[in-house]
């Protein structure tokens, strides 16, 4: 595969090479710079976000802690004021199913329906609510109570929670906590009553309405908005929403957070709830069991994220734009040129170096290469020249005309040199036999050719060396002819073997030119011998 792409790449135009890897060069940098940046921002806006948050969740569990603390404090007064004020009137003990206090002169003091004790600190502690408990039955009836129901009469003769009996008079310990009494929510301390023998006989109750205490600390609460859609929120260990501006009173304790939030009790954590990404604080508050979370919706503080995430798009699109304007420019430029280099190498390759070379004036190297062809190939049309020079001169028969070396440089030079010399080499020997074959044709043989020559020259030196031999034996012959006939040796002849090709012929000729000649002579010489001798011959009837 990445052969195949390397191949592709490698096919392109340098234009779009120039292209591709210009882009590549911005969007990669460019990208990566941005999700950087995008992430860092991100990180740093969420860290703001959850630092925010964990300081919202802090300050509320603050206040609800500081609240809490001067409410029970106030508890604590009132179940002081409240135990003093009871054990004033004796010691607890319980008569005929009666709890009554004894004092020390042995009077005794009704508490059942006598609601004196408690309206005490209901009148002391304003909006504050006392109860005393008796335990019969296992169970602690209200027997006296500053506390009235919707129909206005005291609330008595109904039990304490379960929870809290098990707590004060199954392990004689104090409860501290929120209760509901009569539709309302109360700050409370419940306070076991001992009787003689250290048994649990009654428990003393006081509360503080939340409304005035933690009531205005939920409401505040309530009334917290962040961000955007974000709000503040308490659930307990069960899951139930104790102050929610929405929901109040339901239960999350199935959903995945809610377990999450209870089993961690202090953190960070993303929810989703009813389809929004949630980003929440949460912290817990053990003496009232309260998780107090601050919640907000994601988007609400993506805003920033997003201008820059935009802002990032907008660099990176404006710098592939831009940087793709310039790499298209320059590509084409250094295309433009480089096509005119391929354009003028594939004229120099095809043998063709007419016209002109287009001058390219930049001073990089695409203008150094392409003055280096340019020079090329005004060399090699000069080279050209030189060398029609030659060639026209050896056409018309002017074999002394040599190109000039000293015009090139370098192996061009060599060449002209080469050729100068390879004429020198040819057109010598061609001297050397035009001088002997003219010599031969004026009858003027010349000695053989004793220089040395190779090749084709050779044979030329030998056929030259042989037509010499050839003209000096038929002179030779005829010379011996010559002196033959002068000396009347009549019968004297050459001998045409020694001779080849039209020489034999030259020869022969002579030969039956004698013979011709001398037949005659003979048969005259024959008749003027016999006439001489007085024999006198016939006519002579041969034809001559």
């Amino acid at each position: 595969m990445s052969q195949t792409i390397a191949a592709r790449f490698g096919n392109m135009k340098i234009g779009t090479k120039i292209l591709i890897i210009s882009l590549a060069l911005i969007i990669i940098p460019t990208t990566l710079l941005g999700v950087v940046a995008y992430n860092s921002a991100s990180g740093a806006i969420e860290e703001q976000i959850e630092e925010q948050l964990e300081i919202l969740a802090q300050e509320n569990l603050d206040n609800i802690g500081n609240t809490y603390t001067v409410t029970m404090q106030l508890v604590q007064s009132g179940l002081n004021v409240l135990r003093y004020n009871f054990q004033s009137h004796g010691t607890p003990e319980i008569r005929d199913g009666q709890l009554v206090l004894v004092d020390a002169a042995g009077g005794v003091y009704v508490v059942n329906d006598n609601h004196q004790i408690v309206d005490g600190i209901s009148r002391q502690f304003d909006g504050a609510a006392a109860t005393i408990f008796q335990v019969r039955d296992n169970q602690a009836i209200r027997i006296a109570t500053s506390v009235y129901g919707a129909d206005g009469r005291r609330v008595v003769g109904t039990p304490v929670a379960q929870d809290v009996y098990d707590v004060v008079v199954v392990r004689g310990e104090t409860f501290y906590g929120e209760a509901n009494v009569v539709g309302v929510d109360y700050i409370t301390a419940y306070e076991p009553i001992r009787g003689p023998g250290g048994n649990v006989i009654g428990i003393l109750f006081v509360g503080i309405p939340q409304r005035e205490t933690l009531g205005v600390v939920h409401e505040s609460i309530r009334d917290q908005v962040i961000g955007i859609n974000g709000y503040m929120y308490i659930m307990d260990s069960t899951g139930d929403l104790i102050v929610h501006p929405h929901i109040e009173g339901d239960n999350v304790g199935q959903h995945e957070f809610a377990r999450d939030i209870i089993a961690q009790q202090e953190g960070i954590m993303h929810y989703f709830w009813e389809g929004e990404d949630k980003i929440a604080a949460f912290t817990y508050y053990a003496p009232l069991d309260y998780y107090i979370v601050a919640g907000a919706d994601w988007v609400d503080f993506t805003g920033p994220i997003n201008d820059i995430r935009n802002a990032i798009l907008i660099i990176v699109i404006g710098a592939i734009i831009i940087g793709g304007a310039i790499a298209v420019l320059f590509g084409r430029g250094i295309a433009r040129r480089m096509d005119d280099l391929v354009n003028l190498g594939r004229r120099v390759q095809d043998g063709d170096f007419s016209g002109t070379v287009q001058t390219d004036t930049s001073g990089d190297e695409i203008g150094q290469v392409a003055g280096a062809f340019g020079g090329v190939v005004a060399t090699i049309q000069q080279f050209g020249s030189e060398m029609n020079m030659i060639s026209a001169a050896a056409t018309e028969g002017r074999l002394d005309t040599r190109g000039d070396a000293t015009k090139f440089k370098g192996d061009y030079g060599a060449i002209i040199g080469g050729v100068n010399e390879t004429l020198d080499a040819i057109i010598g020997p061609l001297n050397v036999a035009a001088e002997y074959v003219d010599r031969i044709s004026k009858g003027d043989v010349p000695e053989k050719i004793t220089e040395h020559y190779s090749g084709d020259f050779y044979e030329v030196k030998e056929n030259l060396n042989a037509c010499i031999d050839a003209v000096n034996l038929l002179v030779e012959d005829s010379l011996v002819l010559s002196e033959a006939a002068m000396e009347g040796k009549l019968s004297t002849r050459a001998d045409a073997a020694k001779h080849r090709g039209d020489f034999r012929k030259v020869v022969d000729g002579v030969n039956n030119t004698l013979d011709a000649v001398i037949g005659p002579l003979n048969v005259a010489a024959e008749y003027v011998d016999r006439i001489s001798s007085g024999d006198i011959p016939e006519k002579i009837t041969d034809n001559y």
